[in-house]
């Protein structure tokens, strides 16, 4: 229950104290392995893309070839073929 004197603070203090106590005794949650962040490809990695989509592979299929995010391998596609 929220009253009008309730601010972003006091909910999150009380949803703290609402369930800290489940959570700690159930303990945390496993993280996925998370990739490197990667800014630039090698050409040979672009060029390993490029075929790959040619070959009619969806980005999430080159992405995990290749090791980085879909939205990656879908921007190199986009800068090096007409999609």
């Amino acid at each position: 229950m929220h009253t009008s004197t309730d601010t972003p603070y006091h909910r999150m203090l009380h949803l703290i104290q609402k369930h800290a106590p489940r959570l700690m005794r159930e303990g945390g949650y496993e993280v996925k392995e998370r990739r490197p962040k990667r800014t630039t490809f090698e050409p040979h990695e672009v060029r390993r893309m490029v075929r790959l989509s040619a070959a009619g592979k969806s980005t999430r299929e080159i992405a995990t070839e290749i090791g980085c995010a879909p939205v990656s391998v879908w921007r190199q596609l986009k800068k090096h073929t007409t999609l």
